[in-house]
């Protein structure tokens, strides 16, 4: 008893002594970050400083530059002190002299790349989508007011507050307090334009009572948005648009059918997109003599699809608010014209 006793001893003096040192070196590193300036040029850089870094076969990590920190690179397993880095500056490239020839270049991350390595909660809104939601559907511009309704995990509230930026306003919502906590951190900690404008709700946006006629356009990014668009109508701005972000298809049926049934909701259906992209694999091989059977050695070019795909997200539907009723459905007769227009559409289809 006495023997074990002695071991539980030492292994709380050992874990403490260890909690210490950490202590010691966070206080150091934050102590150090302090006395270093914050905000950097274009073309240097500072502790404190988001860089992203990539490697020879495109994959890439966003990290945070601290004091006698070392990156460590698992395909080559090399160690690069944060200091190399920053003399290096942005826009370099660190190359290694081994056989693997690997490189890391050097850069700012931008918001496409930051939403997409930030810590996740709920599935982010890709910035492929994202994009056409900010500029083709809401149509935004500096000093508009919008409304989001689904934080998740922050993605499209970096560019929602990007487009109406500091003089504008976001309201977005968030019930979960995990998505919401998580989400406040990856928008204020992102250091991206726009984010003064940005008011964090953490509650379901049908206890808010909306001021009537005050946005400029909605986004609604959750399971089943009828249950908030009597909500969020009366606060949209007449001929403003109103988009939902909805993984299924038949979700969108169920939207456009709710739509239609109610007849208080004066929302005209303009639009029902899926955004696919295509990305092209473009480079040049080497190939030596031997393979060629040549004297020396040439580079092909090839081009092919990529292997990584960024195919479905989500649908975007697109309302926009109206004066009047307006029905979406069609109407079809069985008189020879209307009979002619269907085969038409057919054809076209």
């Amino acid at each position: 008893y006495q023997r074990r006793d002695m071991g539980v001893v030492a292994y709380l003096l050992s874990r403490m002594t260890c909690m210490f040192l950490l202590f010691v070196q966070v206080e150091s590193v934050n102590e150090a970050v302090k006395d270093m300036p914050t905000k950097s040029h274009e073309d240097t850089l500072c502790y404190g400083d988001k860089i992203l870094i990539t490697d020879i076969k495109g994959r890439s990590r966003i990290i945070k530059l601290f004091p006698k920190h070392l990156f460590y690179c698992p395909r080559s397993k090399h160690q690069v002190a944060h200091e190399t880095m920053m003399d290096a500056g942005i826009g370099s490239v660190i190359k290694f002299t081994d056989e693997r020839r690997e490189t890391l270049s050097i850069s700012r991350p931008t918001l496409e790349q930051y939403t997409v390595h930030m810590k996740r909660g709920a599935m982010i809104t890709y910035p492929k989508d994202a994009a056409i939601i900010t500029q083709l559907m809401l149509d935004l511009e500096a000093g508009n007011k919008v409304l989001e309704a689904g934080t998740g995990s922050g993605s499209l509230t970096l560019f929602l507050a990007r487009a109406v930026g500091d003089n504008g306003e976001l309201w977005t919502f968030e019930k979960r307090k995990d998505f919401a906590a998580l989400s406040e951190s990856n928008v204020m900690k992102s250091g991206f334009s726009g984010l003064k404008s940005v008011k964090f709700f953490k509650k379901d946006l049908r206890e808010e009572a909306l001021p009537e006629g005050y946005f400029d356009g909605v986004v609604l990014d959750m399971l089943d948005p009828t249950k908030s668009l009597e909500c969020v109508f009366p606060a949209l701005k007449i001929d403003r648009p109103l988009v939902c972000y909805l993984p299924n298809i038949t979700q969108v049926v169920e939207l456009v059918k709710y739509v239609d049934e109610h007849t208080a909701l004066n929302l005209k259906l303009e639009r029902v997109w899926e955004n696919t992209l295509t990305s092209w694999d473009v480079r040049g091989n080497f190939f030596t003599a031997s393979q060629m059977n040549q004297e020396s050695t040439q580079v092909k070019y090839i081009a092919r699809p990529g292997f990584h795909q960024i195919a479905h997200s989500a649908f975007l539907v697109q309302f926009r608010k109206v004066k009047q009723k307006i029905d979406n459905r069609k109407h079809i007769k069985a008189d020879s014209e209307d009979t002619e227009d269907i085969q038409e559409e057919e054809e076209e289809v």
